[in-house]
Parts: structure tokens; sequence; C-alpha cells
């Protein structure tokens, strides 16, 4: 993986530091129907309308897929905030920010007193 030699060899860096992709001058055409239809100019967070339309485009996907197929280079990462605007020249830019994943806890074991009735 080109990140990891750099860091290694070049930045003397760890690669589990990377913190964000930055997208420049996107032309797919289904990625730029997407930001179009959710706003230009935007932050979206998981949960929020248009992140998961923008994850599910072709720029997303590839981005959530080195998440998921490096994670044992680049540390266990989710993706914080997408952010959607165009350069000064026109060029559509996407901005994907990462967080360290945290596993959820388990619920406790169930502590309610009812029983089913033997009837």
């Amino acid at each position: 993986m080109i990140w990891e030699d750099t860091c290694k060899n070049v930045d003397k860096t760890d690669p589990k530091s990377l913190q964000y992709i930055f997208q420049d001058n996107i032309v797919n055409p289904e990625t730029k129907v997407f930001i179009d239809k959710v706003g230009m100019g935007k932050t979206f967070k998981p949960g929020e309308e248009g992140f998961f339309a923008l994850l599910g485009s072709v720029n997303g996907k590839g981005t959530a897929y080195l998440l998921l197929q490096h994670s044992g280079i680049i540390g266990k990462k989710t993706i914080k905030q997408i952010v959607t605007y165009k350069a000064e020249d026109g060029a559509y830019q996407m901005y994907l920010e990462f967080e360290e994943w945290k596993q959820a806890t388990a619920p406790g074991p169930c502590t309610s007193t009812n029983t089913p009735n033997d009837d």
C-alpha cells in the first residue's frame, strides 16, 4: 500500500495517523449527480440525510473499501463526516474525515423480573 510505504520511508510516521481523504476534481457522473441532489457546500454525518447516498457513490465506496480492506495497516476507522463543495474552477470535491472505530458495548443481562405464564 502506497500510504504505508510513504509513512514508513518518507514521513517516518505511523500509517494509522490517516485522518481524512480529500477527493479533488471528481469527474464520475454518478457521484456528481449524488452531490447535486444532496447539496453542495454541506457537511453530512452518519444518520443524516445524504450521508449514505454519498457513501454509496463510486467515490464514497472506494473510501469505504479502503478503510475495510486495510484496517490492519491504518487501524479500524469509520467515516465521521463527508463535506461536499466546489473549487473556484468549478471542480466537484469531497472531504471524508475519519475517526477511530469504537466497538459498541453489549447490553447487560436481562434484569426483568417478569416470568412467562405457565397457564
